[in-house]
């Protein structure tokens, strides 16, 4: 293979028909087969930041249909038609190295090496990956609304801002992030590292509940406004990076992010954060809730 998977999902699409262009065991005595196709609507989990899960449905071939029950990012060399995966990953953009998606099929009744080069009708559960792209807006809803109301905490000018120019304490402070359904569970700790930037995280943590109003107050002002929601690609492969843009009241919001994303504020209803600090940890736990209409 010559050349990185061609993407689809980025543009909201769930149903593809492609070529399958490499096929081999994942785990073979489970019958579960890693199947590369040229082009595929399926969100892999990201090797490098694995917050939102990778897509589930079916892949279709010749008459048959098979479960794909999981979705995940393989690479492959110039040249060569072995696949790797996991630890063996290089890094993206590595020359010679291609990254591609990787489709986890059961194949029960067939070989990897009997659907290469056949068409395959590739079809994303539509409302589990629905429900995940809810939970990552939401998410990214709360990332902008946070560094809003943490502005006043920073005694001097943070290192870095968001595209609102607010002081970036969400890129600043994460820890971890996890997409599920209908929610996301994000980590942020408020140590040395960030204390010694400016920010004054004891006033922060005593006042979590306040905080958490004005952050929910802002939260559903936004999502009553509506507004649209994009994904700017510089390709259309799986190297490609990606920015989510939202448009917000007071400007576009702007965040690089592989994952998945409803189209308009609009279809949300609502979503809830609950700021939680975790016991004798400068660090808090964040549960986004999302509601769809």
């Amino acid at each position: 293979m010559n050349s990185s998977t061609i993407v689809l999902f980025p543009q909201g699409e769930t149903q593809h028909a492609s070529k399958v262009i490499a096929a081999q065991w994942h785990r073979s005595q489970e019958r579960l087969a890693a199947v590369i196709t040229a082009e595929t609507p399926f969100h892999p989990v990201d090797y490098a930041w694995p917050d939102q899960p990778g897509d589930f449905g079916t892949m279709s071939i010749a008459g048959g249909t098979f479960p794909v029950v999981d979705t995940i990012v393989a690479a492959c060399e110039d040249g060569s038609a072995s696949l790797c995966f996991g630890s063996d990953l290089p890094k993206r953009n590595t020359p010679g190295w291609h990254h591609l998606v990787a489709h986890l099929v059961v194949l029960s009744d067939a070989e990897p090496a009997d659907i290469i080069d056949r068409r395959a009708n590739l079809s994303v559960d539509i409302q589990r990956r629905l429900l995940l792209s809810a939970g990552h807006t939401a998410s990214h809803l709360f990332s902008f609304a946070f560094n809003l109301h943490t502005r006043s905490f920073w005694r001097n000018n943070a290192p870095k801002t968001d595209s609102l120019q607010n002081p970036d304490v969400d890129q600043l402070a994460i820890q971890s992030s996890r997409i599920l359904l209908g929610q996301s569970l994000d980590r942020y700790r408020f140590g040395k590292t960030i204390t010694k930037s400016g920010f004054n995280s004891a006033a922060f943590l005593e006042t979590l509940d306040e905080t958490c109003q004005r952050i929910n107050a802002t939260i559903r002002e936004w999502i009553n406004t509506g507004g649209r929601i994009s994904i700017e690609c510089s390709s259309q492969t799986l190297d490609a990076r990606r920015q989510w843009v939202c448009d917000l009241p007071h400007g576009s919001a702007r965040m690089f992010c592989g994952g998945t994303h409803l189209s308009d504020l609009s279809q949300l209803h609502n979503a809830t954060v609950h700021l939680d600090r975790l016991p004798g940890e400068l660090a808090i736990n964040v549960r986004t809730t999302a509601i769809l209409r």
